[in-house]
């Protein structure tokens, strides 16, 4: 049997005298403690979705954080009395190493402590470790209001923090005013003040977080940066007010200027109003997020004077708008409303215009009584009802000129798409046709989508694609069409395919038993064209696939080219 440990040298003495304990001088040299990794019950945990997901059973949150903050946060406790008096009056420890998920190398370690009738002296706490320093001294009393007077100094080892220096005070009562102050310089500068009553129900508590500078990453190239931050936050848990100062900027981040004013308690949160200064104008977000029952929210956002033409000179906009919205989510379900959406302004020559309102829910029923999106000539507008039962929703894209509407894009588009029926029974309709389209390196001179898909007790329709001269580096199609119709008892396709590198053909007939949930179809009269010329299908291929199996059976078949020939038994 190995040990899960072992050590290279130990010595020590022991004093005893009345109710005085002394720890003599001592020495522990060479410790290995090897833990057993938890990687396998961490993996169990996470493929097991019941060990994350809250259970149905579980109270809302506001009824869980207005029980935590109902009484104190620290209990009513006596007096402490420990039967002995102990000191250590010097613990020195070399080369000490826990393995495991993390291992940890304390190179040199030494404690000098003493407790003596409740009065608890800190005199030295000295570790040098791999994962950094660390420097602690203080003293405690385990009665009356339980008095703490501690000072931590630390310098971390640990990328991306490698250098950061922690300094720590604790000062004031566990059972009266505790007082906390961290300064961070390094990587990351950061000074933190809090003063908290842990022995009253609520938790009041003062905050205050001030930063000259925050990068992300800690090394390297700063992608965004915060400077001259300042957070505080005062009151109690039960009713708090909450401010925010800052100003951001970054890779692909314009310049802004961050501010935040809200209150709330252990059931919600106001924000009185979040603004972002950027851009020559303003973004405003004034919101109510209550969480005691279901998570819901209600809130306004304000567009105001936004120009973007000095930072994006070749995408210039100017824009304004307004939208209100209101929702809740519970369960795994939510629900949202937007009364108001509004959006004005002009990118480029193009003027802007959004306007609409609309609700939806997880199950995807939408009520949208109307919906307008203009960018200069360009339009798209729906309206309808995805309901409980009935369907009835209208969408409707009239854009002759798209030319340069967004980077990169260009041509016309104009048609219609349709939904009408039942939940039980719907039917897709559409047509649409587009000329000269553009994006980026890609063109199509024309483009036409016809379809009538209807599902009952079986899906049943046609769909007609027709794609002429698509164009792209190394690749010219002149022509791509699509001829689908029948049932699911009865269908076929047809593709055809004209251009440069390939070009070709396709047949394929079918039909699906849905009981069965198994498909049979016929793969004909397929021949195509090739860098390394024609291939055609001698005959006939008969597919089979049985989806409960997830099994596909290919029948034999030989692909011929005037060079070669290649046959392909029975594959299952």
């Amino acid at each position: 049997m190995t040990l899960p440990f072992s050590v290279l040298d130990f010595t020590s003495g022991l004093a005893w005298q009345e109710k005085n304990l002394t720890l003599k001088p001592t020495r522990l040299q060479g410790l290995l403690i090897a833990l057993r990794r938890s990687l396998t019950w961490r993996r169990k945990r996470w493929l097991n979705p019941k060990s994350r997901n809250p259970q149905p059973d579980e109270k809302p949150l506001g009824e869980t954080l207005k029980d935590l903050f109902a009484k104190p946060v620290m209990p009513e406790m006596t007096d402490v009395h420990l039967p002995l008096n102990l000191n250590i009056e010097s613990f020195r420890g070399e080369q000490l190493r826990i393995t495991g998920d993390t291992d940890l190398t304390v190179r040199t370690m030494l404690l000098k402590v003493s407790s003596i009738d409740g009065n608890m002296k800190l005199d030295t706490l000295d570790i040098d470790a791999n994962q950094g320093t660390v420097k602690a001294s203080g003293t405690a009393q385990l009665a009356n209001n339980w008095p703490v007077d501690i000072t931590l100094n630390s310098t971390l080892n640990i990328d991306p923090l490698k250098g950061e220096k922690i300094k720590l005070k604790v000062g004031g009562a566990l059972r009266e005013q505790l007082e906390v102050g961290v300064n961070l310089s390094g990587p990351m500068d950061v000074a933190l003040r809090a003063q908290t009553r842990l022995a009253e129900a609520g938790l009041p508590l003062n905050l205050e977080v001030v930063s000259q500078r925050i990068a992300w990453p800690l090394t390297g190239d700063t992608q965004f940066q915060a400077d001259d931050l300042k957070l505080k936050l005062s009151g109690k848990m039960t009713d708090y007010t909450l401010s925010m100062r800052t100003t951001v900027k970054g890779q692909d981040i314009p310049p802004a200027t961050i501010t935040l004013d809200a209150k709330g308690n252990e059931r919600q949160i106001n924000l009185d109003k979040l603004t972002i200064a950027a851009l020559e104008g303003k973004t405003e977000l004034k919101a109510l997020v209550d969480w005691q029952q279901a998570i819901s929210w209600r809130g306004e956002l304000t567009l105001n004077g936004i120009n973007t033409a000095k930072e994006i000179p070749d995408w210039p906009a100017k824009l304004n708008g307004v939208m209100k919205t209101k929702g809740s989510l519970y369960g795994g379900t939510w629900q949202m409303d937007v009364p108001e959406l509004k959006l004005t302004g002009n990118v480029k020559q193009n003027s802007v215009n959004v306007n609409g309102t609309l609700k939806g829910n997880s199950y995807m029923q939408w009520t949208i009584p109307g919906l307008h999106l203009a960018l200069g000539p360009n339009s798209a507008d729906i309206k309808g009802e995805l309901g409980v039962k009935e369907l009835n929703l209208d969408a409707a894209i009239d854009a002759p000129g798209l030319d340069n509407a967004l980077p990169g894009l260009g041509g016309m588009a104009k048609g219609i798409v349709k939904v009408r029926g039942t939940v039980e029974a719907p039917q897709l309709l559409a047509d649409i046709t587009a000329r000269g389209l553009r994006w980026q390196e890609l063109s199509v001179a024309q483009a036409r989508i016809e379809g009538d898909i209807k599902s009952t007790d079986q899906i049943a329709g046609h769909l007609n694609v027709r794609v002429e001269r698509i164009s792209q580096p190394d690749v010219n199609i002149n022509l791509v069409t699509l001829d689908a119709k029948g049932s699911e008892k009865q269908h076929q396709l047809q593709l055809r395919v004209q251009g440069e590198p390939v070009s070709g053909q396709l047949s394929l007939t079918g039909s699906f038993d849905r009981e069965a949930a198994r498909w049979k179809g016929t793969l004909s009269d397929t021949r195509f064209q090739t860098p390394v010329g024609p291939w055609s299908l001698t005959r006939a291929i008969a597919l089979d696939y049985r989806n409960k199996e997830q099994k596909i059976s290919i029948g034999p078949h030989c692909w011929l080219n005037p060079n070669a020939e290649l046959c392909i038994p029975q594959n299952h």
